[in-house]
């Protein structure tokens, strides 16, 4: 087996500088797309899976050169 490191909500809502609240809402709407892992009413996120979703959601915005633009 490899050597996966799970993390727990709290963990996972301080390297997204979230809450657990907010992590347990998006993920009941649907709107938090990070494979979890769910074992009783704990809920635990592979570390790589983490990094992956932070670099998947990375936004780089092209500038117009106009530096008036508002």
């Amino acid at each position: 087996m490899n050597n996966t490191k799970l993390l727990s909500q709290a963990d996972v809502a301080k390297i997204l500088g979230s809450t657990v609240p907010s992590l347990n809402t998006l993920r009941h709407q649907g709107r938090l797309d990070i494979p979890y892992i769910k074992f009783g009413n704990r809920i635990r996120y592979r570390e790589e899976d983490i990094e992956q979703w932070i670099e998947s959601n990375i936004v780089n915005h092209k500038t117009t050169g106009d530096k008036n633009v508002k």
